[in-house]
């Protein structure tokens, strides 16, 4: 038998499922084969929906929806705030930890008896808390191996260049796996399945929500009410890596109650997602079938923003500074270009133009970024303007959303804008999504 992700994340894994039977499986709504830039219906939907989920974890009513007339209001009430925003009902929320501590974001739980699912909600950075998490940014590695002995077993080992910090995240692991700390497994007992780099505070943060967020799932997926529901995680900015990480953290250890079945039961959408892993890991999840979507406008730093990305973006400022003493002309086209445009912040003309602005920076080095990156993993849609027609005049259509081919590729050019951190906003997303 090969071993693989897709073969041990299925009930018997010595049977083979079909394509159609799969995505039945999984709970799609939709094609999930769709590559042609143009969506099913359902699924912009389900994007749709799930924004106003993400965003009413910010404690922001939003109201105005039908009209596209979008009104926003903050509220120190977070469950009033959500209810209103989502259209859902007291009731209808299970669980909620509003409050921030270091590695623990805020997040929300709540039943969907329509839809026949169970959101955990993630808030993005709001407090100091949140951006510990987020600057805790050293890389840590990480391999996935399938126990030998247990076929039905995945187990991880962490290595970092900071040993303190390795041992800390190894610990955390161990306890989640339910190893003890002298019996742990070795490497020399497993077959590796996946290695590469993710973001350890993020790592951190998304371990210490699973466990608490593993004991309310528990109690509420052994209810006979709940046990044929789907699991749908999202959130923006933290809350979205913190999402996807859950999602792979299920993928190694599932609930006790859903059991491997998991896998094809779950879901999760971020908005603005920081990027969490290399791109080592894309084989691992695409083989894994799970459904991860990931929403990201084209003028936002932040799912483009990793330790590695920072040096490139650090490398490209000092050498424009350095072009402004030696050919001061060549910087000054190179900040029109890229840095400084007057038009309008959101035309597809600056993107042209910034594209330009790092392909001549490029051809000026005449080397690659090389520092190591990380990227979302999963299915990554682009929401942005459309071109300009042949007249000049902007197409009828507000808004675009297509999906992304080459993530790696995408993601790996440096961002330059003015309005890097205001485009992340996640009303920003919701106006955007919403058209």
């Amino acid at each position: 038998m090969k071993v693989s992700p897709n073969n041990i994340f299925r009930d018997d894994h010595h049977k083979d499922i079909d394509e159609d039977e799969g995505s039945k499986l999984r709970g799609y709504s939709f094609d999930k084969e769709l590559r042609s830039g143009k969506f099913d219906e359902s699924l912009l939907l389900d994007i749709q929906r799930m924004c106003l989920f993400a965003n009413a974890t910010y404690g922001t009513i939003v109201t105005g929806l039908n009209e596209k007339k979008f009104r926003f209001k903050m509220t120190k009430n977070f469950n009033q705030a959500f209810c209103i925003s989502t259209g859902m009902t007291e009731k209808d929320i299970l669980y909620f930890f509003w409050k921030t501590i270091p590695h623990r974001p805020a997040y929300l739980i709540a039943k969907d008896s329509d839809a026949r699912s169970i959101y955990v909600c993630m808030r993005g950075s709001k407090d100091l808390a949140d951006w510990g998490t987020n600057l805790l940014c050293v890389y840590s590695h990480l391999s996935v191996y399938l126990d030998k002995e247990n076929t039905d077993r995945l187990f991880l080992k962490v290595r970092s260049s900071d040993a303190s910090l390795a041992s800390r995240i190894q610990r955390k692991i161990d306890e989640i796996q339910g190893f003890e700390s002298n019996n742990c497994i070795g490497i020399n007992d497993g077959l590796p399945l996946a290695s590469g780099y993710l973001h350890s505070g993020m790592f951190l943060a998304a371990m210490d929500t699973y466990k608490v967020v593993t004991e309310q799932l528990e109690k509420i997926f052994e209810q006979k009410e709940f046990q044929d529901y789907n699991l749908v995680f999202t959130g923006h900015s933290l809350g979205g890596a913190v999402s996807l990480l859950l999602c792979f953290l299920y993928m190694i250890k599932p609930l006790h109650a859903m059991g491997r079945s998991m896998i094809q039961r779950i879901q999760c959408f971020t908005y603005g997602s920081a990027p969490v892993f290399s791109e080592h890991f894309r084989p691992f999840f695409a083989e894994s079938g799970l459904p991860l979507y990931n929403v990201v406008y084209y003028d936002d730093i932040v799912p483009r923003f990793s330790l590695g990305s920072t040096k490139d973006l650090v490398a490209v400022i000092k050498d424009i500074q350095s072009f402004r003493h030696k050919t001061p002309r060549l910087a000054k086209q190179i900040e029109d270009l890229g840095l400084e445009l007057s038009i309008d912040q959101y035309s597809p003309g600056e993107r042209h133009a910034r594209k330009c602005a790092i392909e001549l920076h490029s051809r000026l080095k005449n080397e690659e970024m090389k520092n190591q990156k990380l990227f979302l993993m999963g299915r990554v849609f682009l929401v942005h303007l459309p071109e300009p027609r042949i007249d000049g005049k902007m197409s009828e259509e507000k808004r675009l959303i297509e999906e992304i081919d080459d993530v790696v590729s995408f993601f790996s050019e440096p961002l330059l804008t003015k309005t890097m951190m205001w485009n992340h906003m996640p009303f920003k997303y919701l106006s955007l999504i919403h058209i």
